[in-house]
């Protein structure tokens, strides 16, 4: 990379928002939007919600109705979705309640999407799940069309609008950015931000390729979905206290709960079904081994915080822009997500910020 702008490091928040036992949810609902309002005060740049149904993993089964009532509770923090499936949407809906939330929140709206994973909830929406590729590519173009040209041509398998002229619009021009969760191939072809986990998929080669990608993909109908220049995030579940015995002491508790959550339902990768203690896969082995590769889980004291974080923007290099945190999962409760907010916003963010925003950006941003 050469010299140039620097690149500024954001932070933001990432979750499925977990279900608590025994805590009423028009609570958690409240709770939760206390810890967001709280992250906008620190600085944080955006805050992401999944999509999930019919369990316990996730309590925004519609995410565009919860960051509606974010949105009206907050006013600089940015709200996005980390994904809407969007294979189980109306396109013409779906592009409607995206300008409206995108109005709502004064343009603060950022649409992260995908196919889903889990193919019964699929079913559950009443799409056949052999059908979600083709859709998604469909609705993909329809969702282009919408929002970059306010109107809709477009004959497939699926869905047919013989140019629609749309009569809403959302408050982002010339359009709002869209993310893409996970394969930064994928995301730089779409011509997406991104965030995806800090494993074999987030290495600095693949990073250096996610921007060469990107920028030759300029010019192109497809590209450019980003707000300024693209997010390559990476997302890991964080807990700070006072002490790093505390803090594992959190973890090993909430770990295990989160997976449970988490494997109530299976998930559909490539073709299998993978369940609990799948390799590979992080959630569902041990706390105490996943913490030991300060990478899915990252815990302790807020100086042990930075050492580790450092250690990865470091080894991943300047084009990692986003560094995302799940701080309330499993059975951590609101006021230990919250006292982990606080010394992580004030104690970690701040010094990090500090070390890395004098990098100098990817050639192909300059």
């Amino acid at each position: 990379m050469h010299a140039g702008r620097a690149m500024t490091l954001l932070f933001g928040i990432s979750e499925h928002f977990e279900r608590l036992r025994g805590v009423p949810v028009h609570r958690q609902y409240e709770e939760r939007i206390r810890l967001v309002q709280r992250a906008e005060e620190h600085g944080f740049y955006g805050y992401h919600v999944s999509e999930h149904h019919n369990g316990p993993l996730c309590m925004a089964p519609s995410p565009i109705v919860f960051l509606s009532a974010l949105a009206q509770r907050t006013s600089t923090i940015r709200l996005g979705t980390l994904i809407l499936i969007l294979p189980t949407y109306s396109p013409l809906r779906l592009i409607e309640e995206i300008c409206m939330l995108d109005q709502l929140s004064h343009g603060r709206f950022m649409p992260g999407i995908g196919r889903g994973v889990r193919e019964i909830e699929h079913e559950w929406l009443g799409i056949d799940p052999t059908e979600a590729r083709e859709r998604f590519a469909e609705l993909l173009e329809i969702l282009r069309q919408g929002l970059r040209d306010h109107r809709i041509a477009f004959r497939g398998t699926h869905y047919r609008f013989d140019d629609l002229e749309l009569a809403f619009e959302p408050f982002q021009s010339p359009k709002p950015p869209l993310w893409w969760a996970g394969n930064l191939e994928t995301a730089a072809g779409y011509g997406m931000s991104v965030i995806g986990a800090p494993g074999p998929g987030m290495t600095r080669a693949k990073i250096e390729a996610y921007w060469e990608a990107f920028s030759e993909a300029r010019g192109q109908p497809h590209s450019q979905w980003v707000e300024h220049e693209p997010k390559v995030g990476s997302t890991r579940f964080v807990i700070v206290a006072d002490t790093d015995e505390a803090a594992r002491a959190i973890a090993r508790r909430a770990w295990d709960v989160h997976a449970d959550n988490v494997w109530r339902i299976p998930f559909n990768v490539q073709g299998r079904v993978s369940v609990r203690g799948t390799p590979g896969m992080n959630v569902g082995e041990d706390a105490d081994l996943v913490m030991a590769r300060n990478r899915a889980l990252v815990v302790g004291a807020p100086d042990t915080l930075r050492e580790m974080l450092a250690e990865f923007i470091d080894e991943v290099g300047p084009g990692h822009n986003y560094l995302v945190a799940q701080l309330q999962w499993g059975d951590i409760s609101h006021d230990e997500a919250m006292h982990s907010l606080d010394l992580y916003g004030t104690e970690v963010v701040p010094w990090l910020a500090a070390r890395s925003n004098d990098v100098p950006a990817p050639a192909s941003v300059r």
